[in-house]
C-alpha cells in the first residue's frame, strides 16, 4: 500500500483497489453509487474479509463488526430502568445493530428507517449473517429519509 493510501477511516480506493492486479491485496467486490452514495464492498485476501465502505469511510469488516453493533445495540438497552418493547434504527443498512436488537427477548418491534436500499441490498448479498435480521418479523425496515419519516 502506498503511503498516502490511508487517511484514518478513508482510503484511496483507485489506488489501493484495482480489480485484477495480480498478487494485490485488495479485490473490489461491489462498486455502486445508488444516487445517493457509494457503496463499495472490498474483500482482504490476506484477511480472507469483507468490509463496507460508504462514500470511501468504513464502515463495518466481517471480522470486527460485533465489537460496534454490540455497543450501539445492549449499551442502549442495558442502560435503561423499564425493559424496552419498541426499538427505533436510524441508519445502520447493514443490519448488525437491529440483529443484535433482537437478541433481547422483550423487543417486539424495532423500526429500521434506512436512507439508501443500496446498503440494505449489498448487506444481504455480502454481509447475510447480519442482514438476517430483516427476516425477522419484529423488524418493520422502511426505506426512506429519518428525518422526513419521523415528522410525518
Amino acid at each position: 500500500v502506498a503511503s498516502g493510501d490511508f487517511d484514518g477511516l478513508y482510503f484511496n480506493s483507485e489506488a489501493m483497489m484495482t480489480t485484477g492486479v495480480r498478487g494485490s491485496r485488495y479485490n473490489k467486490v461491489l462498486r455502486h453509487h445508488s444516487g445517493k452514495q457509494l457503496v463499495e464492498v472490498m474483500h482482504d485476501r490476506h484477511r480472507k474479509s469483507l468490509s463496507l465502505y460508504l462514500d470511501r469511510a468504513l464502515q463495518l469488516t466481517d471480522l470486527g463488526e460485533h465489537m460496534y453493533h454490540e455497543m450501539m445495540a445492549h449499551t442502549a438497552l442495558f442502560s435503561t430502568v423499564e425493559r424496552v418493547r419498541d426499538v427505533l434504527v436510524i441508519g445502520a443498512g447493514d443490519g448488525g445493530v437491529t440483529l443484535r436488537v433482537l437478541m433481547h427477548p422483550e423487543v417486539e418491534r424495532v423500526v429500521q428507517v434506512e436512507l439508501d436500499e443500496a446498503v440494505v441490498n449489498a448487506s444481504r448479498e455480502y454481509f447475510p449473517q447480519l442482514a438476517v435480521a430483516y427476516d425477522d418479523p419484529r423488524v418493520d425496515l422502511k426505506i426512506e429519509d429519518a428525518i422526513g419519516w419521523s415528522i410525518s
